[in-house]
């Protein structure tokens, strides 16, 4: 999605500087920088899912070509089959991540196009009041300027909401995801400690 640049807007940018109005274009490259942080996400997220699946994928097959028998096979196929069904949960759980994040980055996009709809509709109407009187056209501006102004800040506000919603989520799902792998980790660990035989010392 594309931010228009302040000339699109014409006659905006003259009018504000022409009778020293609040400029409501200040806020296109905000909005220029709010889906730079947020489209990202997705793929990100979606990276996450398919390391894990690969690293699943790629346990499973390698238990599968284990040709030893007894129980330290057993023990060690089944221990395999426990990671890789865990790993495939996260992988599941990071790719509903990215399909909540997609819902909520085309939530932000229809309030950024709003904005930008808004701004052009006033820039159209200011076309025609521009050819009024100079006195009744001065006022007319300024009140359609601020109430512009005034649904950019409401609509900020539900941008800044879903864009820390998504943040604070990722966080969320990247601490589990290392918390989760410190636990995998020391899981391992532990049961091949508990598989290696007693060192006997000599007398």
């Amino acid at each position: 999605m594309r931010i228009p640049s302040r000339e699109e807007f014409a006659p905006i940018p003259e009018v504000v500087a022409k009778y020293g109005l609040p400029d409501p274009l200040e806020i296109l490259p905000r909005l220029e920088n709010q889906l730079e942080a947020v489209d990202p996400s997705n793929a990100q997220v979606r990276e996450i899912a398919s390391g894990l699946r690969g690293v699943a994928d790629d346990l499973a097959a390698e238990a599968g070509a284990v040709d030893w028998q007894g129980a330290a096979a057993d023990g060690f196929r089944a221990k395999a089959a426990q990671v890789v069904q865990s790993l495939r949960e996260g992988a599941d759980n990071a790719e509903a991540a990215v399909a909540r994040v997609k819902e909520m980055s085309e939530e932000i996009k229809e309030i950024v196009k709003k904005i930008l709809y808004t701004i052009a509709a006033v820039a159209a109407f200011i076309l025609v009041l521009v050819t009024l009187p100079e006195i009744t056209a001065i006022a007319l501006i300024l009140a359609i300027i601020i109430l512009l102004a005034t649904l950019i800040a409401i609509w900020l506000d539900e941008l800044l909401r879903l864009i820390l919603i998504i943040w604070d989520w990722l966080k969320g799902l990247w601490d589990g995801i290392v918390q989760w792998f410190n636990e995998l980790y020391d899981g391992i660990i532990r049961w091949i400690e508990s598989k290696r035989p007693p060192v006997v010392r000599p007398a």
